[in-house]
């Protein structure tokens, strides 16, 4: 029984020296060789002083370290949206740099198109799926032939249903970030108002029944009543209006036209994304009420970094979720999981909350993003 004991804590021991070593920064990613430890190895994560740290274009992993991985990557939608666009230009350039390849397909906003596009990607042999899903459940009739196919599903950005699992995130914890975005929002409201007797605000978010853009407005909701309550033990917000700007400038500039025109006592609003928040803009300077409203955004694009900077358009808070470490970090996370080594369920980029006491740290004009 001893010797058992024995075995186990060595055994412990060891698996706690691998789970140590850090993947980024000042040391370089760490896997556990086939030599070492069987057929698999563990892929550590960076903590979160490390992501923060890193360069936003800065690849990661070891350069062609994942020759002949054949990944398929299911985007919910790419045309439009400067966020997908660099999720997926990032996702390409992070694949080659491991010298895998990497099949790239556009949903088009569409749950149907996007199962079909997945039962084409597997019909090709890929080594692992990475999605971006539009419906988490709607898209589990697609994760479960991947799971048929013995192919492991890594998803970015938009959690799978947990009905879906075995899989793996990486993302910025939908649900979190926007409390975050919520909570500094509020901080930053109060102090500029105070706790007002009522607070009028608008919604701007993504599409109709889409999880993603739900759980991010429940979550900014939540933040913004939460500080509220936790430092004057009451609030009065009364929602006024709900959009879809289904995450576009020219989309959501009409929509917010009409809620001005219908909602004249409107003094806050709440936006998802910082490309709606830019059609926005344009209707609340053509309805003359720029500076009348204060607004939160999400997504740190270097557009909301300026207005926040410049402080005239009413614009006060981001929170940052960089497309680009979302997709460097999934497309390195597949690479292992296509090779069999041990990954986490959840890899949690942190979101960081931009005000005009930070924007200049983190704002670049020549950003790609």
């Amino acid at each position: 029984m001893k010797k058992i004991l024995l075995c186990m804590l060595i055994l412990a021991m060891c698996l706690s020296v691998v789970l140590s070593i850090s993947i980024f920064g000042c040391k370089k990613e760490t896997t556990v060789t086939d030599e070492e430890q069987g057929e698999t190895s563990v892929f550590v994560p960076p903590t979160n002083e490390e992501m923060l740290k890193t360069m936003p274009e800065e690849l990661v992993g070891e350069k062609d370290s994942f020759k002949g991985i054949k990944i398929g990557f299911s985007q919910r939608a790419i045309a439009g949206a400067t966020w997908y666009e660099n999720l997926v230009r990032v996702a390409k350039l992070e694949a080659e740099h491991l010298g895998a390849e990497i099949i790239v397909v556009d949903a088009q906003s569409d749950i149907s198109k996007q199962i079909t596009d997945i039962e084409t990607l597997l019909a090709q042999e890929i080594d692992v799926l990475l999605v971006n899903p539009f419906d988490s459940k709607g898209i589990l009739p697609a994760i479960e032939s991947a799971h048929k196919a013995n192919i492991p599903v890594v998803a970015v950005n938009c959690e799978i249903d947990p009905a879906g699992s075995p899989f793996s995130f990486v993302g910025h914890g939908i649900y979190d970030f926007g409390y975050s975005a919520g909570f500094a929002f509020a901080k930053e409201v109060d102090s500029i108002l105070g706790n007002k007797e009522v607070f009028n605000a608008a919604a701007m978010r993504g599409f109709p029944g889409e999880d993603y853009s739900t759980q991010e407005i429940n979550g900014i909701i939540a933040g913004f009543m939460q500080y509220f309550l936790t430092i004057y033990d009451k609030i009065n917000l009364n929602i006024v209006a709900q959009k879809y700007g289904e995450w576009s400038a020219d989309v959501a500039l009409p929509l917010m036209a009409d809620v001005l025109s219908a909602n004249p006592e409107v003094d806050l609003l709440f936006t998802c994304d910082g490309q709606m928040l830019m059609g926005s803009i344009r209707a609340i300077e053509d309805a003359g009420r720029i500076g009348d409203i204060l607004i939160q955004t999400a997504g740190g694009r270097k557009e909301e970094l300026k207005l926040i900077l410049d402080g005239d358009k009413g614009v006060i808070t981001t929170v940052m979720a960089d497309p680009r470490d979302e997709a460097k970090w999934a497309v390195l996370l597949a690479c292992h999981a296509a090779k069999g080594n041990a990954v986490p369920a959840v890899f949690n980029i942190p979101a960081l909350a931009i005000t005009k006491d930070n924007v200049e740290q983190f704002y670049d004009p020549d950003s790609q993003y």
